[in-house]
């Protein structure tokens, strides 16, 4: 992970920047899911009830605030890794990647770690996703040069 940082420091040329956006695109499609997920969780309502004198003496009140947490922080960074990749990346595709890896990325975390049921339709939609995002990516090889 950190050499995978000190890479995007260190992107001078114009290929390495290229990397480097898509790098964020991934990364930010991950941010995406893991602020889905804590926005799944999230308790509004029982933020007022914490406890603050005796938060650390039980886990209540850390399940109620990693969610809030964790739907700010993975927000944030979500914005910031998004707002990189579109540097070099044509907004429309960056968008379409982002959005399309952080479908088929929450479609997979609810199958298996919320244990979600996918019909078999499903499946064939999301993959249908996945192919359209294929050929927007390959189609617009020739016409942009940023791809």
């Amino acid at each position: 992970c950190c050499m995978g940082w000190m890479f995007l420091k260190m992107a001078n040329s114009p290929h390495e920047m290229k990397n480097a956006s898509w790098f964020y695109l991934v990364a930010a499609s991950a941010m995406e899911i893991l602020w889905m997920l804590s926005m799944r969780f999230l308790r509004f309502g029982e933020l007022r009830n914490i406890e603050w004198r005796h938060f650390f003496e039980s886990n209540e009140g850390m399940r109620v605030l990693a969610p809030f947490i964790g739907y700010a922080v993975f927000g944030i960074l979500n914005v910031v890794c998004i707002s990189r990749a579109m540097k070099s990346i044509p907004m429309s595709v960056a968008f379409a990647v982002w959005m399309s890896l952080a479908l088929l990325g929450s479609a997979c975390v609810d199958a298996w770690i919320l244990h979600e049921t996918l019909t078999s339709a499903q499946v064939i939609c999301l993959v249908l996703i996945l192919l359209g995002v294929i050929g927007l990516q390959t189609t617009g090889q020739s016409k942009s040069p940023w791809l």
